[in-house]
């Protein structure tokens, strides 16, 4: 096998790829999260009444059903919380998932995390950025439940063990094709510098390409669903503000222009 073969091969062996679609609605982005979360509890002694005005609940007797962020805002939610109801919420709280809470205080201290030039354009994410947290608050409950339907006993485990054994299953689910690995390799072939003749060669790297990136969008499927499975609820108000400023961010408007674009949130890749 010639030197650019090899380097072709050595490219599917090594595939990770990040990926920034463009969707309809909000960007959507790669997930990277944890389990832990920096949340709030509802105790008897906080103060969770509705705010003033804005957020006050009304007569809701005639009301329809409670529409979700997705009939809302088509295209806001891009990690979890499209199926959330937008309610009335306390002065602060962005969500509340039973007795815990994210509030903007919690969400301020991520926002930090940006890079000097894109301080501006902060509040334009903080919808996506409260999704990330919603991740790490919903998904322990959610791998719990799907542990006990399946029979597996928990007592015990952590959080992030429980997760991890969730993920795990989702991953273990999914297989791959003869089809889809000889199709990943007519697609990309010509690009990698491979032959026909090379096919016997890299069908392993490509069996494992192709099932890495099966396995991440069941993942991301599995999370995306948190809150249809789970009682979730934002700030209606907030939610319709973050809606506007999302239309007219930075990062929208780059998506609109129909080329990929990629965006890094750390300081660090400054």
């Amino acid at each position: 096998m010639s030197d650019d073969r090899k380097k072709g091969v050595a490219r599917l062996s090594g595939i990770i790829i990040i990926v920034l679609l463009a969707s309809t609605g909000a960007a959507a982005f790669l997930l990277l999260f944890g389990t832990g979360g920096d949340t709030d509890r509802i105790s008897a002694q906080d103060d969770i009444r509705p705010a003033s005005g804005r957020d006050r609940k009304g007569d809701t007797s005639s009301m329809p059903a409670p529409k979700t962020v997705q009939d809302l805002y088509p295209g806001l939610a891009s990690v979890c919380l499209g199926w959330a109801r937008p309610a009335d919420l306390a002065d602060g709280v962005l969500l509340r998932y039973g007795d815990k809470i994210i509030t903007e205080k919690m969400l301020q201290k991520e926002k930090e995390a940006f890079p000097p030039f894109m301080e501006q354009e902060a509040d334009s994410y903080s919808f996506y950025l409260l999704e990330q947290k919603a991740v790490g608050l919903l998904l322990p409950d959610a791998a719990g439940k799907a542990a006990e339907e399946a029979g597996e006993g928990i007592s015990g485990k952590s959080d992030e063990e429980i997760v991890k054994g969730y993920l795990s299953r989702i991953r273990k689910s999914v297989s791959v094709t003869e089809k889809e690995i000889m199709d990943y390799f007519k697609q990309h072939r010509e690009e990698l510098g491979l032959s026909p003749a090379d096919f016997a060669d890299v069908k392993k790297d490509i069996r494992s390409a192709v099932l890495y990136r099966k396995q991440e969008k069941a993942v991301q499927d599995h999370i995306r669903l948190l809150s249809s499975i789970l009682p979730v609820e934002v700030s209606m108000s907030w939610t319709g503000e973050q809606a506007e400023n999302v239309r007219n961010s930075l990062l929208e408007k780059m998506r609109l222009n129909g080329k990929p674009t990629v965006a890094m949130f750390s300081r660090a890749s400054c």
